[in-house]
């Protein structure tokens, strides 16, 4: 079907109507014309219209006689009246008689452009009021049959019909009739599905709406379609689709004279989107009455799922702080207590590396399901995840019945279990609170259970401990130390002192080990080993690693440039930096901006730092490697690490832990220890720093020790009070020029 709007210009000059229906094509529209009003009035009728440009002014029918008859024959076309000078006044009066407005001659074509779209838009309009009454019709139903009954009944309303029916695909893609005006004989129904089936094939590739008229010049004429009784005209309008059409809208002109024309097809065009999207609507509907049921009967299974754990299908974290909340309530109606007992598999982590996670998924749901026979209904035992569990004990009569429940739990663990042919012992650490003695809200009772629970742990497990205040002391007292951290990072409180490294046998000085200290305003200077942990459990270690790194570099360029070319600085680097994101990214940054050559840059990690994640910490330590960075095992022989990973890592050094040094001239052991570090370390090309060398004895072992009479064994660098202690950069420099 064309969209381009339809412009009638009636006019008895023959140039006017030339020249705008030249001027008007160039805009897309589709003009035709007339000469006079009988003809004007003729092509209304036979072709139809969206507009039309009248002359006011001309012989035989006169303007305001011609728009009245247009009027009658369609009132929704809209007329602009074009009039010359000195006929205003027949102007206003077209204007009373329904003119959509006037233009003075000669023709300025662009106001009579701005016209025209302006016609155009309040035609549009009307439409869609139209549209809008209409849809409040069709939609005002869910139920199809309804629906379609609807639509026929508002169809015999708006266009002049004798009958009407609208045609729905099945799901089998066959014809059916849904909806008919007086469609009752079934041999009827039989001859119009198979026109409708004709009228398909018609509309296959174009699917417009179509008009068959019984003569032989129109497009489609009756003579191509099953012959019927004695229809006329025929009007139809596919319903679409997302993938195709719904079915038809089919309008037949029996009794009444004349045939459908294009205004009809326009109209009946304008709603079939909607007819076919109130199908649709109805259609959904319908599936969906068929999924709700459905629905509800998963929706309890999702209920299940948000509030419940997949493995053991005890209450999960969420439903767990409801029951609380629910216990809370409970004891304050009824003045009583309750207990919150955090419970936690001790070695639980050992057994997943060892069987398998899952032997250990097995495991956990065995004790879940052995734990739950020690309560009772009113109880509740919810998994937090992993292996640490939740029970809200209810109703005690004193803190006593919290200690005979944990005992109770206690004793399901003295059997061993028998998961997939393994016995397996384990035993659980729990932590008890008690409201509300020792909380009066969830967040509280957890902490405090959590705390007493690694209390357990700490004294070796397989027991259950009370919150007591002290515990929370503890935690107050870390968290002002956390705080302190914080401020002295923003502060600027942290200071590096270096402790020379000397090669063994000349004691040339090497470098030195970058390390942090902490010049606190009240307290003085703080050593690492009372701040380093808590940086690292609290996440502060990567900005004040990063500031250690950054400060490090800086001070040996400065070095460098005073003319110590060889000084090598060593900096630590935690295992929590190792799992930063960008790690590698950040320390290549940093050197790369201080000007410090990565040749001369020593990062240090722990033997327990390197193994853990040693296929991630392979990937990290190589890209630094190939950046120039040299990298040293640190405190090496106080863990255990496969030889086999060892020699995977891309390292270029050890250094011996100061535990092995501290007794090395007397005891045989240490000194067995330090010499097989020494011979694996050469035998793997790497370079060997003994720490912590404080008396010549311990420096004389390293410099001659020997397996038999075989070659010596040395140690390449050493460090330690022997030497120096860490200094601040001002008194290493003097150091470096002492040495120079």
């Amino acid at each position: 079907m064309n969209n381009r709007k339809k412009i009638l210009v009636i006019d008895d000059e023959q140039g006017i109507r030339d020249l705008l229906a030249f001027a008007l094509g160039t805009q897309d529209y589709n003009v035709i014309t007339a000469a006079n009003g009988r003809e004007g009035i003729e092509k209304v009728k036979g072709e139809g219209c969206d507009l039309v440009i009248l002359d006011l002014k001309m012989p035989k029918l006169g303007g305001i006689e011609t728009l009245q008859e247009i009027k009658k024959i369609d009132s929704g076309i809209e007329v602009i009246v074009a009039t010359g000078f000195g006929t205003i006044e027949t102007a206003i009066n077209a204007m009373k008689n329904g003119a959509y407005d006037f233009i003075a001659k000669p023709f300025n074509m662009e106001e009579l452009s701005i016209l025209l779209q302006k016609a155009i838009e309040r035609k549009e309009l009307k439409v869609e009021n139209a549209l809008y009454k209409a849809s409040k019709v069709i939609f005002s139903s869910l139920d199809q049959r309804e629906i379609v009954n609807r639509i026929i009944g508002l169809i015999l309303k708006i266009i002049k019909t004798d009958d009407a029916s609208i045609m729905l695909f099945n799901s089998v893609n066959r014809l059916y009739i849904a909806a008919s005006y007086k469609l009752d004989e079934e041999v009827k129904r039989k001859t119009r599905l198979r026109m409708g089936e004709h009228i398909v094939e018609k509309m296959a590739q174009s699917r417009e709406p179509l008009i068959i008229n019984p003569e032989p010049g129109h497009e489609y004429s009756l003579d191509d379609i099953p012959a019927d009784e004695g229809i006329k005209s025929i009007m139809s309008c596919p319903l679409p689709a997302k993938n195709g059409i719904l079915g038809l809208i089919t309008l037949y002109r029996i009794s009444m004279s004349g045939c459908f024309g294009e205004i009809d097809l326009q109209t009946i065009s304008i709603f079939s989107a909607q007819i076919a999207q109130a199908i649709e609507n109805a259609n959904l509907y319908k599936e969906l009455e068929i999924k709700i049921q459905k629905l509800k009967e998963t929706e309890k299974i999702l209920e299940y799922g948000a509030t419940h754990d997949p493995l053991t299908n005890l209450p999960n974290r969420a439903l767990m702080h409801d029951r609380v909340s629910r216990a809370i309530s409970r004891a304050q109606r009824g003045k009583t207590l309750f207990s919150l007992l955090l419970l936690d598999l001790d070695g639980f982590k050992e057994i997943n590396d060892t069987l398998g996670h899952e032997t250990g998924d097995l495991l956990l749901k065995k004790v879940s399901a052995e734990i739950q026979k020690c309560l009772r209904e009113c109880d509740t035992l919810a998994r937090m995840g992993g292996d640490e569990f939740v029970l809200v004990f209810n109703d005690l009569k004193n803190t006593m019945d919290a200690e005979i429940m944990a005992s109770r739990i206690l004793n399901v663990f003295k059997p061993p279990f028998l998961i997939q042919n393994h016995e397996i012992n384990i035993t659980p650490s729990i932590g008890i609170a008690i409201y509300p003695d020792n909380g009066d809200n969830i967040e509280i009772l957890l902490k405090n259970a959590d705390l007493a629970m690694y209390e357990a742990k700490k004294l070796g497990g397989n027991r259950f401990n009370y919150f007591t205040p002290t515990m929370g002391a503890a935690v107050r007292e870390r968290m002002i130390v956390r705080e302190n951290l914080q401020n002295a990072i923003s502060k600027n409180e942290f200071i590096i002192y270096y402790q020379p490294l000397n090669e063994t046998d000349s004691g040339k000085l090497t470098g030195a080990e970058a390390l942090i200290r902490w010049q606190h305003p009240q307290h003085g200077m703080i050593e690492p080993l009372n701040f380093i942990a808590i940086a690292e459990s609290t996440g502060l270690i990567r900005p004040l690693g990063e500031w250690v790194l950054r400060t490090a570099c800086a001070q040996g360029k400065k070095w460098q440039e005073q003319g110590y070319n060889k000084i090598n600085i060593a900096v630590n680097i935690s295992n929590i930096q190792l799992r930063e994101k960008d790690i590698t990214g950040k320390i290549k940054t940093i050197v790369s901006e201080s000007g410090y050559p990565p040749e001369n840059l020593i990062l240090e990690i722990t033997e327990t730092s390197a193994m853990s994640n040693i296929e991630h910490n392979i990937l990290i330590l190589k890209e630094l490697s190939e950046f120039g960075v040299k990298i040293y095992i640190d405190d090496f022989g106080t863990s255990y690490s496969s030889l086999n990973w060892l020699k995977k890592l891309p390292i270029h050094g050890l250094k011996i832990d100061r535990f092995f040094i501290q007794n090395i001239s007397e005891d045989s052991f240490n000194a067995a220890i330090v010499k097989t570090i020494i011979v694996m370390a050469h035998s793997l090309n790497l370079k060997v720093i003994a720490e912590g060398v404080e008396t010549p004895g311990q420096l004389e072992f390293l410099k001659t020790a020997r397996w038999s009479f075989e070659e010596k064994l040395q140690c390449d660098q050493v460090q330690g009070f022997l030497f120096s202690k860490p200094v601040t950069a001002e008194k290493f420099s003097v150091l470096l020029e002492k040495k120079k």
